[in-house]
């Protein structure tokens, strides 16, 4: 997945805080920050779908370990 790097930038910064934004908000700002240029939206973009299954395929389980959060990457 070519946008692999970047969705999972956006829910590692958005989504996998104590926020806990959606995840159609969490698309949102990733498109806002990654997929604008001189105040163009850039036609090669992910869709949501594509956000969706990456996140669905990618599910990090959040185990508290002490004082800090440990992800853990799995894949089914």
């Amino acid at each position: 997945n070519k946008y692999a790097f970047d969705i999972r930038w956006a829910l590692n910064k958005y989504y996998y805080t104590r926020d806990k934004r959606s995840l159609s908000d969490v698309y949102t700002l990733l498109i806002k920050e990654r997929f604008y240029k001189d105040g163009a939206l850039l036609e090669d973009r992910p869709t949501y779908s594509q956000f969706l299954y990456y996140y669905n395929k990618h599910k990090i389980l959040n185990c508290k370990y002490g004082r800090g959060e440990v992800l853990f990457s799995h894949n089914y």
